[in-house]
């Protein structure tokens, strides 16, 4: 017989924000970002959709003497063998040389079996029935950028302004009469022929190839498409985040955590100059990122804790955990002088020995905590809100970081004040506190919307009876690389091995360009 609270495990999910601590991150970055969301990749499909929307439109109303009715059913089908065309032609351009390959190319999962015919038979019949995200992926920059207005709802059609236009015109000179063309709006067979002709028009590697297009789209990431505060404001953050990384990029190859563990490093300083607006925007999201990693890890924690135990208090878990003899390799560079009885010592002796700055150079990408014990992965956890708190303390302390009365504050305010209680308590008061109260309000909450169940514990009594749904620490992804790597499609940055980018001489007259509009 089932209980309430598993009644549905059959449907559990891992959930993305269990704790529902990430959210605050994500709205800061996303303020930065101009739309850019963290799944999309590719600069390309912003013109792709702009054209094809307004060419569906186009074809409609000739079609129809001048009026014609919105038809969701058949747009979708549309972006469907956009999509797949796009897939095929980026396919045949990598197989030409091109750089990029399909990193962020929509429907590679979708169309193995198309594109094997493709391969095998020299052409294929489009496929219209899988896909069509492209619309839901572009639409926040395409609106962000000018291209589209989608309006406040989503059921009536979407509007092409004059910016969209220009796309539309542009890529229609291009194409001139186009098979492929035809075959996206009317569907139809593709050959390899087809899509050779057809590649300098719709891989996402080649957007080089048709200046205009090229730069009416570089235009639309520097140029604000109306005289309105929100829209200068957006722009106006969207050009901090560029000149920011891209004065990093001068100096040298980097990857999007390299410049946030940058940013994050910078934020006792003060320096930034004209920039301190971006570094300090960016330092803080990364501040955030770390902090709620490091929550995540003690939920982790906590929960193999419970496995292992079977239902017990927070209490009976956190006195279950004992220091190995040797610290492993992730934690030994933070504490290189152990106290004797470490979960019995004092918080403010723990902090005393933590070697914080060892994690200023730290990528979060790098995820270490995950892989150690269920003890040590607390006590990394421990260590990373430590390192946030001393690292932070003066912009905190002078308003330069702004109190948000998130769950960061909190838990910074409760290690102020348990400096002298033992870590093990200390441990268990972040575990009750900044755990299993924001989890369990999140979850239930996320129940009562009709989503799935995220539930990895219930408190029955004292103790929490777990779920048996397995717990792994995560972070936010960040938009940030996705903006370098629209940078790239647009020829300012070049992708380099690691994830790094390095900047292009289009790169630096974009760096001179954003510096003398300032």
């Amino acid at each position: 017989m089932h209980s309430f609270w598993n009644s549905g495990e059959l449907q559990r999910t891992r959930g993305l924000d269990i704790l529902g601590v990430r959210q605050l991150d994500q709205g800061l970055e996303r303020m930065w970002v101009s739309g850019i969301t963290t799944i999309s990749f590719r600069a390309r499909y912003l013109s792709l959709l702009t054209w094809a929307l307004a060419e569906h439109y186009r074809r409609e109303m000739q079609s129809h003497g001048g009026t014609a009715f919105f038809d969701r059913t058949r747009l979708t089908g549309i972006f469907r063998r956009l999509e797949f065309v796009v897939l095929a032609a980026t396919s045949v351009g990598r197989d030409r040389g091109e750089s990029g390959g399909l990193v962020g190319v929509l429907g590679s999962d979708l169309h193995v079996d198309p594109m094997v015919e493709l391969a095998r038979e020299g052409k294929v019949e489009v496929p219209a029935d899988r896909g069509g995200a492209s619309y839901g992926t572009y639409i926040m920059p395409c609106r962000a950028f000018g291209l589209l207005d989608a309006g406040a709802g989503n059921d009536g059609p979407v509007r092409v302004p004059p910016r969209g236009q220009a796309i539309h015109e542009a890529r229609q000179d291009a194409l001139g009469h186009s098979t492929l063309a035809d075959a996206i709006f009317d569907g139809g067979v593709v050959t390899r022929e087809m899509l050779d002709r057809g590649v300098s028009l719709f891989s996402v590697n080649a957007i080089s190839s048709d200046l205009q297009e090229l730069n009416l789209l570089r235009q639309a990431f520097v140029t604000p498409y109306r005289d309105t505060k929100d829209v200068r404001d957006n722009y106006r953050r969207f050009a901090y985040t560029l000149q920011w990384a891209l004065v990093a990029l001068q100096e040298q190859p980097a990857s999007p955590a390299d410049l946030l563990a940058a940013a994050y490093r910078s934020l006792p300083d003060g320096s930034g100059g004209t920039l301190a607006e971006a570094h300090l925007a960016w330092g803080e999201y990364e501040m955030r990122r770390r902090g709620h990693f490091a929550l995540e890890l003690l939920l982790s924690a906590l929960v193999d804790g419970l496995d292992d135990s079977g239902p017990c208090s927070v209490s009976d878990v956190v006195a279950s955990w004992e220091v190995p003899e040797s610290l492993s390799a992730a934690l030994s560079p933070l504490f290189p002088y152990v106290p004797d009885g470490l979960l019995e010592s004092p918080l403010g002796r723990l902090s005393e020995q933590l070697h914080g700055e060892v994690l200023l150079t730290w990528r979060l990408s790098e995820n270490p905590g995950t892989a150690l014990g269920s003890c040590e992965r607390a006590l990394y956890a421990l260590a990373l809100l430590l390192a946030c708190k001393q690292h932070t303390e003066l912009p905190r302390a002078t308003g330069k970081l702004q109190d948000r009365r998130h769950v960061l504050e909190q838990v910074f305010g409760r290690l102020d004040e348990l400096q002298e209680h033992p870590v093990r308590e200390v441990l268990v008061t972040l575990l009750l506190e900044a755990v299993v109260a924001p989890h369990m309000a999140t979850t239930l909450r996320k129940i009562s919307q009709g989503q799935k169940c995220s539930l990895r514990f219930w408190p029955e009594g004292g103790a929490l009876r777990p779920t048996g749904a397995a717990t792994g620490a995560g972070f936010s992804g960040t938009r940030l690389a996705n903006v370098l790597g629209m940078l790239a499609d647009l020829g300012y940055c070049e992708r380099q091995q690691s994830a790094a980018f390095s900047l292009t001489e289009d790169g630096r007259a974009l760096l001179a360009e954003l510096g003398a509009a300032r």
